[in-house]
């Protein structure tokens, strides 16, 4: 006899293993656009929907599901914050790609880039940071024009080095940090010099991206579905070239994807890589933006939201 918030994913499942008489919400966040047939009292089911995006909000909203509202995700700005790197990689440009290793992330057009960046900066080195518990995703790169899919040993786990280098890039290019603990990556982001996230789908607003942006990395971001929600406020490099990604199946649901391109990311290396100190300027203006989105903010706007 309480109310409940429920969390909802992709077909706009929810778990329900509790139930109750009173008040129901849904937190909401989801990558394929397709929500299959639904009745009307499915789509009035809940009390208020709280989107992770607004492109997750659009899509409800155009599939008449009711009481839907934009709810974006936070940032631990005490953890995630500017400071100085303690030196581990002196001399060298780092470049970091982060996030769960698949299709949908675009690791793929970070590999095509960097390959290209490298050739005319030996100083360059790509920092990654793509274990996850989700590594069964990888060979959703099966998908991509750009690499092969890399090949996961026995136990599921899966050499990024030998990938890499099978793609064009050397292990002497690479800092893999594997699996880092979340209270430890605030160290590591800021030894880098610029992030590249060129997601081809985020239903809610990046978490690492925002971890990233935080630390005052000067940072590079797909102009598509979630992450417009942060371009919208936030002074960030944005990846403005966005070509649209056809379904196979409908099933698929690749409305609103963005495919960035690599002409453009290596352009917006270049940029950083020309002038560090204009980037991190830029990069600090960023970061103090996104104390706005800090999560003891979203959490009190969340509350206001539903208990007023």
């Amino acid at each position: 006899d309480f109310p409940m918030l429920y969390c909802g994913g992709n077909q706009f499942q929810h778990r329900f293993s509790v139930g109750t008489a009173r008040e129901r919400y849904s937190i909401t966040v989801f990558e394929n656009s397709f929500l299959g047939e639904r009745s009307p009292e499915e789509k009035s089911f809940f009390h208020r929907i709280m989107a992770g995006s607004c492109w997750n909000a659009e899509i409800l909203n155009a599939q008449g599901f009711q009481n839907v509202e934009v709810w974006n995700q936070g940032v631990d700005i005490n953890l995630f914050s500017p400071g100085p790197g303690v030196g581990r990689h002196p001399g060298k440009f780092l470049v970091f790609s982060g996030g769960k290793l698949e299709f949908r992330k675009g690791q793929d057009l970070v590999i095509a880039a960097f390959r290209i960046f490298q050739e005319n900066h030996p100083d360059a080195m790509l920092v990654t940071a793509w274990d996850s518990p989700w590594m069964k995703l990888a060979p959703t790169f099966k998908q991509s024009p750009w690499v092969a899919p890399p090949e996961g040993a026995p136990e599921g786990r899966i050499d990024i080095l030998k990938w890499l280098a099978s793609e064009g890039i050397p292990p002497e290019r690479v800092v893999n940090l594997g699996s880092v603990p979340n209270c430890n990556m605030p160290s590591f982001l800021r030894e880098c010099d610029v992030a590249v996230f060129p997601s081809r789908a985020e239903g809610a607003t990046n978490l690492v991206a925002m971890e990233a942006i935080a630390c005052g990395i000067p940072s590079i971001l797909s102009a598509n579905t979630g992450h417009l929600d942060l371009l919208a406020d936030i002074p960030l490099m944005a990846l403005k070239s966005q070509a649209s990604i056809a379904n196979v199946e409908p099933r698929d649901g690749m409305q609103g994807w963005g495919e960035s391109e690599v002409d453009e990311i290596v352009e917006k290396l270049e940029m950083v890589h020309a002038d560090r100190e204009v980037a991190r300027r830029k990069a600090k203006d960023a970061s103090e933006a996104i104390q706005s989105r800090a999560w003891s903010k979203r959490v009190a706007a969340l509350m206001k939201s539903l208990v007023g």
